[in-house]
């Protein structure tokens, strides 16, 4: 007897042959996976309550972060389509923002994109100037990971117009632009 033909016996009278364990025949239906309905171990729950731990003392530590930062007059731009559509109004008002994103250097120019996706692409860049940035920053800009594929940063500075250096920009009316002056940690 073929293995089909046990097959059609399960289904018919509800005997085993061939079938798969786990399998079983429904009204209407031939067979359905059931699920494995296995409760977590206890070690399982210990780690997810320390993941969820750890996520909730790196949100609060984020909050420390932000006030600090908001104190010494830095806004928080969450959203960075805000930065592209509203960066003329921001560098006319000198404002101080901060902003999680990822950074790469295209030649010589540096610019911070919405995703990782677009810093790979080269899509989607604001452009920022890191010459008055802390030390450690442009050190970490320097690294393989930034330059090849983009790396994500929280960063602060002024907002400012810049001027392309590049000579076929260069009649180019001038562009807001990020000065970035310090990390955000």
């Amino acid at each position: 007897m073929s293995c089909r033909l046990v097959l059609l016996m399960v289904i018919v009278v509800g005997v085993g042959g061939c079938a798969q364990p786990g399998y079983h025949y429904a009204q209407g239906d031939f067979f359905h996976q059931t699920p494995n309905a296995t409760s977590p171990t206890p070690d399982e729950t210990a780690q997810q309550r320390q993941a969820q731990l750890d996520e909730a003392r790196a949100q609060a530590a984020w909050q420390v972060v932000l006030r600090k930062a908001e104190g010494h007059g830095y806004r928080l731009v969450t959203n960075f389509n805000d930065l592209l559509l509203d960066g003329k109004q921001l560098a006319n008002d000198n404002a101080k923002i901060m902003l999680t994103a990822f950074y790469r250097k295209d030649g010589s120019n540096e610019y911070i994109y919405p995703t990782q996706y677009d810093a790979y692409q080269g899509t989607n860049g604001f452009p920022i100037l890191t010459d008055d940035a802390q030390r450690p920053l442009r050190e970490y800009f320097m690294s393989a990971l930034c330059v090849q594929m983009g790396c994500r940063a929280a960063v602060g500075g002024h907002m400012t117009m810049c001027r392309h250096l590049n000579l076929l920009l260069a009649n180019y009316p001038p562009m807001p632009c990020l000065n970035v002056e310090v990390v955000i940690q």
